[in-house]
Parts: C-alpha cells; structure tokens; sequence
C-alpha cells in the first residue's frame, strides 16, 4: 500500500520537541482571542469620515458627515444590507433634514407601483394572446418585435417593483422585526 492510502499516524517527534509542543497548547488553551473590530463597523467608519469611501461604498456623494452618520446609524439601527441603502438612495425614498435621514417609502407609493406592474403584464398578457392567435400567419421579425415588446413591459414592471415596491416592502419588514428586538440582550 503506498503512504498516501495510510491511516493516520502520529509523527514521533523527540522528548524535547513533545514538551515544547505541549507548552506551546498550553500557552494556546490560556489565551484570550484578540477582539477585533468587525470589517463592517471599520467599513462605518470609514464611509463616515471620508466622502469618496461613502461614495465608492454606496453610490452617492453626501458632503455632509452629518448625513453621513445618520445614514449609517439608520442602517444599523435598522440592520440593512448596503443593497438595501442602495436601493432607498436610487429610489429617492430617503429624506435628509436637519435632524438625520429618515426613510419615506409610502404605501401609495407602492400601490401605484403594483398598478403599473399590473398595468404592463396586462399588457404582456394581450400582446402574447394576439401573437398566439395569429403565429400561423405571422413572420419571424414580427414574432421577434413582439417579443421585444413583451420583454420591455416585463422589464419595466420589474423596474416599476424595484422602484415602488421594493422599499416600501423593506420598511415593512423592520416594523414587524422590532417588536422582538426590544427583547434580545
């Protein structure tokens, strides 16, 4: 059999190699771990501080560090991913003021939103009947038109949820999040 296909055996190291080796457990066992900041809180600090780190980060320059500090409070009071700001930032649903950020995704908002999305698949919907009805007559680049138009309303229904939808939905997720986070430790 060849060594690669052993089982596991314990190398002999000499007497003196064994008790340094059991020291060094030892000194292992007895250390504390070293409490190092977590990479998202260095990332906080850093977006906060400097204007191109907030930028490169998220997307958008805010000049004031005030606005800053209060956008990424909120993220962590709220704990949302840095998707999610960017989704609240490009959706014009985040307000600054003098007194911090604040979310303003509104239920009207995403119900407009969810009339235009069914608005395009009702539109998607008649386009695709239509082109069923009369394939049998029809040419490939009118097929492919008709394609391309189907996809375009999908494509805007699905920017129409992204834009609406999608924020507001993420609002409501916290509120029904908080009730429990009074209660954690």
């Amino acid at each position: 059999m060849s060594e690669s296909h052993r089982p596991y055996a314990r190398s002999h190291f000499s007497e003196a190699t064994e008790r340094r080796l059991e020291e060094i457990r030892h000194i292992f066992q007895d250390a504390e771990p070293v409490a190092e900041p977590f990479a998202l809180e260095r990332l906080d600090a850093e977006a906060i501080a400097d204007r191109r780190v907030f930028k490169r980060r998220f997307g958008y320059d805010w000049p004031l560090r005030f606005h800053r500090e209060a956008l990424i409070r909120l993220r962590q009071e709220r704990d949302w991913t840095d998707g999610e700001v960017k989704l609240f930032l490009i959706s014009g649903t985040l307000r600054r003021g003098p007194f911090g950020v604040r979310p303003a995704a509104s239920a009207w908002i995403a119900a407009f939103g969810g009339a235009l999305i069914a608005l395009m698949l009702l539109f998607v919907a008649t386009v695709g009947l239509l082109f069923v009805a009369r394939s049998a007559s029809l040419s490939i680049e009118l097929v492919a038109r008709g394609g391309g138009v189907m996809l375009t309303y999908l494509g805007i229904a699905w920017l129409a949820y992204q834009l609406y939808i999608r924020p507001w939905r993420v609002l409501r997720r916290e509120s029904a999040v908080k009730p429990w986070r009074q209660f954690s430790p």
